[in-house]
């Protein structure tokens, strides 16, 4: 691989591999892919002599797109070889040579990638300002170039040369200008030049780095495009397999057989039918990855350290075995549930999970917040039966505002909201994806645009629960934020089918957030203002989340816990769901000491009841230390100021 015209196939390629993509693996596509492509630029720099690794990619006539992985004969490379390469990104399996497509066939025109030093200042420092090369939405639009052109991408690298090599283009006609562009994007620094017209003495071989960043973000997309068509897919079959309720399992055929007009045989080939199909549905889910649990990566590590790897395994498992798992909080324990319970899956020894609409009826006071969301979602079953029978459909979005205090049950209801709507068959699954500024907004230019496209990625299909929205609005020119705004607005439209997004903060704050964008506001149909709880609200749900605890609360607490709560009232940002959780978990400590501390071995009278006394209760110091006739600050909004 001497220089630019070299056509590969001068060299022997053998042990071809067909890489077929696994899955989008939760939030772990980048992470996995860096070590896949770390193994793969390792393993070339390793081998004899003057062998090579290749990678390539391919779209058919069907819009398809194709992965393998190769090396030069005599190497003794396997499928078993390349599929540790690639493992948790691509399964892995061996291919006859014909099956692999040849990049000048049929007289295609082949493109190399070679390094242009020579760029204007002025075009290089727009890039370093506007365009960042980690940028994986360009990877993407090059991936579905292919597929529209029918082209094939390859990369090459050998031994002897610090891991450098080549990155080559097929196409059947010469290459557009938009073609063109979408390259110099995504690879950046170079520019694409067709082989029959390079020197012969010209050395095309790129870094080992830029080959690995350049093979991750193609990884990356053919994962994510795999992903979208198998999630397509996977919604069809279940359009399909929702409408066989009619039809008997034995031959497919409509059930004509009324058992001699027997209601009650009737209901009983009915129940039977129902309960077949809710056993292949509980099959199905059991043999998921836990990685489509797409738990929090600390829950996630810890079950994969204990050796659960799938939906099944982790049913199988009770309360009392979670809480063996090594390093499992308790957090991470009612993360697992609260996972297993939107997919409508319980852990071992588990009641069923009761449906959305009751969990809402359940929730201790937010009269009006209740009355809103039964709007809604009867608005969306309207919107939805339109649809199926053909009519225009209202042309309402679904997104919301919700604003409030901390701690008045906003996520609460975004998460019941969720389940309201994939059970109406809005959303097609209840999971909510959560995120903040932090996970939406980076550190330099063009990359805010891609961690925005990666959330709402995540969040097709569901909803995006956007917290505290107010922080990506801020009043400093350098800041980011404004590119969140902008990008979440696009993204908004471009999955207005398929994602329900809802932005919560406080209501001062987020007038002004959406202010910053026009068009904002006008895909933001519904909002929804959530109270403060009344101090005999709050007094309800502290006596809640003592019982969930395993502790009850003594009348005289009761009497104290109310004057506790009137006293939170005074403070604005104390009168809230939160702080009775704080105060009974800070009364579940002082009952801890006060029973179980030490010297208590030898008290006599002390009854270990597991009941919470007056004595166990105390405003927190920071309230303590504020008079009660003044009113708390806000929190203020988050962001670089001048």
């Amino acid at each position: 691989m001497s220089n630019c015209k070299m056509k590969l196939e001068d060299k022997r390629i053998a042990n071809i591999t067909s890489l077929t993509a696994s899955g989008r693996n939760g939030y772990y596509v980048s992470e996995r892919a860096s070590g896949a492509i770390g193994r793969f630029i390792q393993t070339a720099s390793l081998l004899p002599g003057n062998g090579f690794l290749g990678w390539q990619m391919s779209a058919d006539k069907e819009g398809n797109v194709h992965a393998f992985a190769f090396s030069s004969d005599g190497l003794g490379m396997t499928s078993k070889d390349f599929g540790w390469i690639f493992q948790k990104c691509a399964d892995a399996e061996a291919k006859e040579l014909d099956s692999f497509e040849d990049l000048h066939k049929d007289s295609r025109r082949v493109y190399v990638l070679r390094y242009t030093p020579g760029i204007s200042d002025e075009i290089q420092s727009f890039r370093e300002q506007y365009i960042s090369s980690e940028n994986a939405a360009y990877f993407e639009d090059v991936v579905k170039a292919m597929k529209e052109a029918g082209a094939a991408i390859r990369i090459m690298t050998e031994t002897g040369h610090d891991g450098r090599g080549m990155i080559l283009f097929s196409l059947a006609e010469e290459m557009t200008l938009r073609m063109r562009t979408m390259l110099s994007l995504a690879f950046p620094d170079t520019e694409a030049v067709d082989e029959t017209m390079t020197d012969p003495d010209t050395d095309c071989r790129l870094s080992a780095k830029y080959l690995m960043e350049s093979m991750v973000g193609l990884l990356e997309a053919f994962i994510l495009d795999h992903s979208g068509k198998r999630q397509e897919e996977e919604s069809a079959y279940q359009y399909c397999y929702d409408d066989i309720d009619d039809y008997d399992y034995d031959d497919g055929c409509q059930d004509d057989i009324d058992d001699n007009g027997d209601p009650e045989a009737d209901r009983e080939n009915g129940n039977e039918k129902e309960s077949l199909k809710d056993a292949d549905r509980e099959a199905a889910l059991d043999e998921l990855s836990l990685d489509e649990l797409e738990l929090s990566v600390r829950t996630y590590n810890c079950l994969r350290r204990s050796g659960i790897n799938t939906v099944g395994e982790l049913r199988k498992m009770s309360r009392e075995d979670l809480t063996k798992v090594r390093n499992l909080a308790r957090k991470s324990q009612e993360e697992i549930i609260q996972k297993l319970a939107s997919m409508g899956l319980t852990l071992q020894g588990e009641q069923e999970p009761p449906s959305s609409s009751e969990l809402l009826h359940e929730l201790i006071g937010l009269k009006d917040v209740k009355e809103q969301v039964r709007k809604i979602a009867a608005f969306a079953r309207m919107k939805k039966d339109m649809e199926a029978l053909g009519k225009a459909s209202v042309p309402v979005a679904l997104n919301m505002e919700f604003v409030g205090n901390p701690g008045t049950a906003k996520t609460t209801v975004a998460r019941i909201l969720a389940g309201i709507f994939k059970e109406i068959g809005i959303l097609s699954s209840s999971q909510i994806v959560e995120t903040g500024r932090a996970d939406l907004v980076a550190g330099y230019i063009g990359q805010t645009a891609i961690n925005v496209k990666s959330v709402f990625e995540r969040a097709r299909g569901k909803l995006l629960f956007i917290d505290e929205a107010y922080s990506l609005a801020s009043d400093s020119p350098r800041d980011f934020g404004y590119e969140a705004i902008n990008t979440i607005v696009q993204e908004m439209e471009n999955n207005r089918n398929d994602t329900i997004v809802v932005f919560a903060g406080y209501p001062e704050e987020m007038e002004t957030f959406f202010s910053k964008n026009p068009g904002l506001r006008s895909r933001v149909p519904f909002r929804i203002s959530f109270t403060d709880y009344s101090a005999d609200e709050m007094v309800q749900i502290a006596g809640l989340e003592a019982r969930k605890r395993g502790f009850s609360i003594c009348p005289q607490a009761m009497e104290k816990l109310a004057s506790l709560c009137e006293a939170a009232k005074r403070h604005s940002d104390m009168g809230n769901g939160r702080f009775c959780r704080n105060l009974v978990e800070n009364a579940i400590l002082s009952y801890a000491l006060r029973v179980y501390g030490e010297g208590t071995e030898s008290m006599e009278g002390v009854e270990k009841d597991f009941t919470l006394a007056d004595v166990d209760f105390a405003l927190p110091d920071n309230m303590q230390a504020i008079p009660e006739t003044q009113e708390a600050k806000k929190p203020v909004s988050i962001g670089f100021r001048c």
